[in-house]
This record gives C-alpha cells, sequence and structure tokens, in this order.
C-alpha cells in the first residue's frame, strides 16, 4: 500500500475491477499515506487479508478489515564476520534520528565514558544533526547519514551496537515503536546496548546470555566480555514471512517456498 505511487494505485484499481484476491501490506494510516479515504478504505476493505508492522495499526485497520495481522519487520541476514576476526576499528555503532520521538541519546555520554575505559570508539550516526560534537567526550566519532554500503561495512567492522529508544510511539502518528536497525544488529551475534523497553519480535531473551545488555550491565563487563559472539536465533525477512504463512489464516500456504 503506497498512495504516493501512481503504480500501485493502478495495480490496486486494476485488481478490485477485476474482482481479483490480493494481500496487502500497509505501514501506514490513510493520512500518512496520502491516500484519498474512499480509496484506501476500499484497497483495505477488499484485501483478502492485510498485513501490518504495529498492534497499534492494526487495531487502526480493523474496521476496514477484520483479517489483520502484525508481524515485525524482519533484519538483514548476517554475512558479516563476528568481532572475533580481529577488526582493526574497535568501535561500537551507533545510529541516532534526532527526528523521530521515540529515539534518544540522553545516555551517550554515560555510555561513552564506559566504553573508553576499555579502549572503545563510540561511532555515532547523526542523521537528523541532532548532536553537538563539541560536548561529546574524545572516544566519540559522530559522522553524518552512511549510504546502504557504509552502513553495511560499519555493521561489518563493529564489535557490538548500541541502541537507545524510549517507550514511547510517535506523539502525532502512534505507529511505531521500536528501531528497525535492532533486527541488523541482532543477526550480527555481536553484543548489543541497549537503553529502552525488549522487543516482541525477538526469537530468544534479551538477557546478556544472549548478547543484550542494559547499560548498567555494561559498566560490569570488561573489554573481553565485549569481544565476543553469542548464539541468537536469526530474525530475518524470510522469518517475518514465515510467521505470516503460519498464521492460522494462512496455515495452507506455509509449505509454500519463499522465494
Amino acid at each position: 500500500m503506497n498512495g504516493h505511487s501512481s503504480n500501485v494505485r493502478v495495480v490496486l484499481k486494476v485488481l478490485q475491477w477485476m474482482r481479483k484476491e490480493y494481500i496487502l501490506e500497509v505501514n501506514a494510516p490513510c493520512q500518512e499515506d496520502k491516500s484519498e479515504l474512499k480509496f484506501y478504505a476500499r484497497t483495505v476493505s477488499n484485501a483478502q487479508f492485510v498485513v501490518c508492522v504495529s498492534s497499534v495499526l492494526k487495531t487502526y485497520l480493523t474496521p476496514f478489515n477484520s483479517s489483520v495481522l502484525a508481524v515485525s519487520n524482519g533484519g538483514a541476514e548476517a554475512k558479516w564476520r563476528s568481532s572475533q576476526e580481529g577488526v582493526g576499528n574497535h568501535y561500537i555503532l551507533f545510529i541516532y534520528n534526532a527526528r523521530w520521538p521515540w529515539q534518544s541519546a540522553k545516555n551517550v555520554v554515560r555510555v561513552a565514558n564506559v566504553l573508553r575505559k576499555n579502549n572503545l570508539t563510540l561511532k555515532l550516526v547523526d542523521v537528523a544533526g541532532g548532536i553537538e560534537k563539541n560536548r561529546m567526550p574524545s572516544n566519540v566519532e559522530v559522522v553524518k547519514t552512511l549510504s546502504h554500503d557504509e552502513y553495511l561495512v560499519a555493521l561489518h567492522d563493529s564489535v557490538g551496537f548500541y541502541l537507545e529508544y524510549l517507550p514511547v510511539q510517535d506523539s502525532e502518528l502512534g505507529f511505531y515503536g521500536d528501531s528497525l536497525k535492532f533486527r541488523d544488529f541482532w543477526n550480527t551475534n555481536k553484543p548489543i546496548f541497549v537503553s529502552g523497553p525488549e522487543m516482541i519480535w525477538a526469537p530468544n531473551p534479551q538477557t546478556p546470555e544472549f548478547g543484550v545488555f542494559t547499560i548498567e550491565e555494561l559498566s560490569a563487563l570488561g573489554g573481553e566480555g565485549i569481544d565476543q559472539s553469542f548464539n541468537r536465533q536469526s530474525y530475518t525477512w524470510s522469518d517475518a514471512c514465515l510467521r505470516i504463512l503460519d498464521s492460522t489464516h494462512f496455515r495452507a500456504l506455509s509449505t509454500k517456498n519463499i522465494s
């Protein structure tokens, strides 16, 4: 569902005109999708099944269609070497976008000071220019938005990751709640340090046993404890698709291959 795309609008109109069955994936309410309400309501209502990425959005869509499943996005497959393979750049990666009200950076200085004791740098990707560099500790490297290839290199080279977000959703739309990057970080099996609520999609407990630490646990962790790999069950886009196919509505389709 993308009201911004004329191609999507044409395809959906053709499907409705031909009375063909279709499964619809929805990311946003009508206001954000910028669709006409009549078109949006008809498109959602006529879908055989609707998939979305949050329980709040599911609540919004249910009046249009009773067959709605909320499934978390997946993450990129882990194709990067582990932190134990001798990467020269000893840094923890932190991606911060000040535009999103559920993201935070209030504990950055605290985390950086802990990392400095372990001779680690905090590589801070300042997506929206919300960080004052002159107030950061000396071991914080502030960089601008990464390209896709640069992001993959950062995943590859970092020894771990930091995430900080508030237990709130978007104040205007209320349809988001966590960091999409968490899934990519999760799939690397490298340590993740988190300030914020746990995620409901995670296939393993978000505990030190599986490489997920609070800031307090980071403070008690030595350098050798940071530089290690953990045995986590991955959560990729294929896993997200399987959760959809394994739902009660699509149990009959669950034996089909995912391309």
